[in-house]
Parts: C-alpha cells; sequence; structure tokens
C-alpha cells in the first residue's frame, strides 16, 4: 500500500446493499483517487457503528437512515453527507417456524429480537408498534446482536418477533428457521452516508474525494449485468432472489440532501415514543 494513500476507515453491515463498496475496492476505485479504505463489517448494526463514530474507532459509515438520525439527535457528533439508497428497506417481521402467530395484532404484547438499543431492528419495530396502535415496553426489547442471534433467539423461545431485511432473511425462512408474517418498509430512503464531525473538519478534500468515489461506485455498479451474481455469490443469496431485490432497490449518486426526508424521520420517531 503506498504511504501516499490517505486511510480512512469505513464501517457498514456485512449485507448486500454494500456490494458497490466493495466492488468498486476490489476495482482500485478508491486507490485511483489517493485513499486507502479501510472497511470494517459491523454484524450488530447501526448502533454499534454510532458507537464506533463516536468512539472515533471508524471515519465514515453507512447507517440505517432512522438510526443515524435518532444518534445524532441524541447528541452523536456526526453529520449525515448524503442519502446512500433512494429506496426503502423491506422490513419483514418474523417468527418462529413453530409459532402461529399470524399478524401485527396477535405480538402486540410478544418479545422482540434487536440487535441492540438505537439499532433499526430496535426503531422500525418502535414504528410498527406505533402503526398499529399498541407499546412494546422496554422489558420486551431482547438484544441478540445480529441476525445469527436472531436465528438462534426465535426457535429456542427466547424473543418472539424478530424485524429485519427480508431479503437478508429469506434463507433462514426458506429453511425453516423464521416464518415471516408481515412486512414494513421504511418511509424513506433507507441508508445514509455519516462522517464523525472532528474527521470533516480536519478532511474535507479527502472526504470529498472518498464521496466521488462512493457515488461513482454505486453508480458503475448499478450498470452491471452480472450484478446479481456477484451478490449471490458474496452474501450467499439464491440468484433469483436478488433480482428481485433488484427491483426494488436504488442507490443514490446525488450529493444532494433532501432535509425534509430527514425531518419526516424525526416526527415519524417522535411519535413512535424513539425520540
Amino acid at each position: 500500500m503506498s504511504e501516499d494513500l490517505f486511510t480512512i476507515k469505513m464501517g457498514g453491515v456485512p449485507e448486500h446493499f454494500n456490494m458497490p463498496i466493495h466492488w468498486a475496492k476490489n476495482k482500485g476505485i478508491f486507490e485511483r483517487d489517493g485513499i486507502n479504505l479501510q472497511w470494517h463489517d459491523f454484524a450488530s448494526g447501526t448502533g454499534a457503528m454510532c458507537n464506533a463514530l463516536q468512539a472515533n474507532e471508524l471515519d465514515v459509515a453507512i447507517l440505517l437512515t432512522e438510526g443515524a438520525v435518532l444518534a445524532i439527535e441524541k447528541g452523536n457528533p456526526a453529520t449525515i453527507l448524503q442519502f446512500y439508497t433512494d429506496s426503502p428497506l423491506y422490513w419483514g417481521i418474523h417468527i418462529s417456524a413453530n409459532k402461529d402467530y399470524k399478524n401485527a395484532k396477535d405480538i402486540s404484547d410478544k418479545r422482540f429480537a434487536i440487535s441492540r438499543l438505537g439499532s433499526g431492528s430496535h426503531l422500525m419495530a418502535k414504528v410498527l408498534a406505533a402503526e398499529n396502535n399498541f407499546t412494546i415496553p422496554e422489558a420486551n426489547f431482547v438484544i441478540i446482536n445480529h441476525l445469527e442471534g436472531a436465528s438462534k433467539a426465535l426457535p429456542n423461545n427466547e424473543a418472539d418477533v424478530f424485524l429485519w431485511d427480508k431479503f437478508m432473511t429469506k434463507p433462514l425462512v426458506d429453511k425453516g428457521v423464521f416464518k415471516k408474517i408481515g412486512e414494513i418498509p421504511t418511509p424513506w430512503p433507507c441508508f445514509v452516508i455519516v462522517a464523525r464531525n472532528a474527521f470533516i473538519e480536519e478532511n474535507k478534500e479527502a472526504l470529498m474525494a472518498l464521496m466521488g468515489c462512493l457515488n461513482e461506485a454505486t453508480a458503475k455498479f448499478s450498470e452491471l449485468k452480472n450484478k446479481a451474481s456477484l451478490i449471490a455469490d458474496k452474501y450467499d443469496l439464491k440468484e433469483n432472489d436478488v433480482k428481485d431485490w433488484l427491483k426494488v432497490v436504488a442507490w443514490c449518486n446525488s450529493p444532494l440532501l433532501d432535509e425534509s426526508i430527514l425531518e419526516n424521520v424525526k416526527l415519524t420517531l417522535k411519535k413512535a415514543g424513539a425520540l
């Protein structure tokens, strides 16, 4: 690695949304523009990355929009730079395959598995509850850290309900570990690019180069004819399932940030009792 490259520590979930970044890294796009991108997978999701940003362990992260807004509103010294996607995330509402709950009314008093407090699985459970006129007591949230934790907690009756991206959980539904009883899309683009404020102030030129590379990566990856097979291979998904997902996903490659969308996120979180 050339000593002339500027190192940036970046994090994201080990999921299909972030494939354009891995593809661009393999193609040398970041190095071409002077960036040594050190990527860190966070299976525990947005809440863990918010903590890592605050602890200076990450410089930049791809976060769920609702989690990023909540963290910043609660004092995390970071800034949303732009949207990473233009499309929502389709959260599947999952239960153990051996349970017979049918819909949201059946789960109003159940235990919700969440990756951690402030995570998307936590906040979207609150949004789901608000939309269906019930409240989830804090004691009914069970921290399971990640998808693998949920795959053990639900069958073992340690929790009852789990909200997660329905495309990433489909293999577990197909295997009979989970049963999907519904879904709830985020009412906003699901991912944003966030940087800690001190890094923004001290490294504006490098950050601009990074953002240019990220937008180039999503634009070019979107045009690849073999992107479904690349995603399927990396994330152990069925190619046909990935093709279905690609029909509903759109990456953002515009630096323009619509503040009205973020205001809607704040309002929704307030109504759900998360803010």
